[in-house]
């Protein structure tokens, strides 16, 4: 409900007083004022959309009561604060927050659900350690968090389930060695680690991903060759490694 409707104004908080109200669209619209404090009584609700719109201040506390929501995308706005380890604990599939103003790390809760896929946090100003299980439980599928201040090393579980397709990490402060088991991940077709601090040689077996057409590993302190194995790469229409 009300997707590309050049709505205008605050959200009303009498929505979360629909109890059978499962799917929330409101993107694409000029909303303005900040996410209501009520979003967190809804109590059927399982996909929250707010992409695309003019939505300030901080998401609000109080997301552990909405045990049934998968998708929740409030990304493109202006919103401030920290990501809520509430939100994190839940049982979400998709987490988009790109391109607002948030601050601070991300809870480590977000890497014990069981069914994420996906998580896109780029253009912000989120900074700090990732959580190393991240990865760990879940079929995660895409992962973006590039323009921020990350640090710390790329978590080594990011491939454990071998779906990663997606692996968006540049313009951070990324450091340490690429993860040796990227090589599980048969799908993978973009690797972007540009701009970060990486260091130590490039896992050998990467280079023999059929899927992959895009690496970019420029501007980081990698060393050592490139394997002979980087003719099975068939699929290499990009790569990007200077300044190493």
């Amino acid at each position: 409900m009300g997707a590309d409707c050049n709505l205008r104004g605050p959200i009303p908080d009498s929505l979360a007083r629909l109890p059978k109200l499962q799917n929330l669209d409101l993107t694409n619209n000029r909303l303005t004022g900040s996410i209501p404090p009520s979003f967190t009584r809804f109590t059927s609700i399982v996909q929250i959309e707010l992409y695309n719109n003019s939505l300030t201040g901080a998401l609000p506390q109080g997301f552990s009561n909405l045990t049934t929501l998968r998708p929740f995308d409030a990304s493109v706005n202006d919103l401030i604060g920290t990501i809520p380890d509430e939100l994190c604990g839940l049982d979400l599939e998709s987490l988009n927050l790109f391109e607002n103003r948030i601050q601070g790390s991300l809870p480590e809760s977000i890497a014990s659900s069981p069914n994420l896929y996906e998580l896109k946090l780029f253009n912000n100003q989120m900074n700090r350690t990732l959580p190393a299980r991240l990865g760990l439980n879940s079929p995660l599928m895409r992962l973006d968090v590039s323009y921020n201040g990350f640090s710390g090393g790329i978590p080594p579980n990011l491939s454990a389930k071998g779906l990663l397709d997606d692996l968006i990490l540049i313009h951070n402060s990324f450091s340490g060695n690429i993860p040796e088991h990227l090589e599980k991940c048969r799908s993978l077709g973009r690797v972007r680690l540009r701009n970060n601090r990486l260091s130590g040689p490039l896992p050998d077996d990467m280079w023999g991903l059929p899927g992959m057409y895009l690496l970019e590993l420029d501007g980081n302190s990698l060393t050592g060759q490139i394997s002979r194995k980087v003719s099975s790469a068939f699929n290499l229409s990009l790569l990007l490694m200077s300044r190493n």
